[in-house]
């Protein structure tokens, strides 16, 4: 069964993935808009998930 935590892992993946899918859009397009906006949010989740790791990581060292 899958835990909280690996739920909002695949959330982010998702989301990650289906940034880099907008950014095909984006070229397809050519649309630069399209393309930072996508860029964003990919960095967003990269940063989310990255810090909910460490969050996670601390969190059961002390305990």
């Amino acid at each position: 069964m899958m835990t909280k935590e690996k739920w909002i892992f695949l959330l982010l993946a998702t989301l990650t993935v289906c940034c880099i899918l907008a950014l095909g859009v984006a070229v397809a397009e050519r649309s630069i808009w399209i393309a930072l906006g996508a860029v964003g949010v990919m960095f967003g989740c990269f940063n989310v998930a990255r810090s909910y790791r460490e969050k996670l990581q601390t969190n059961s060292t002390h305990n």
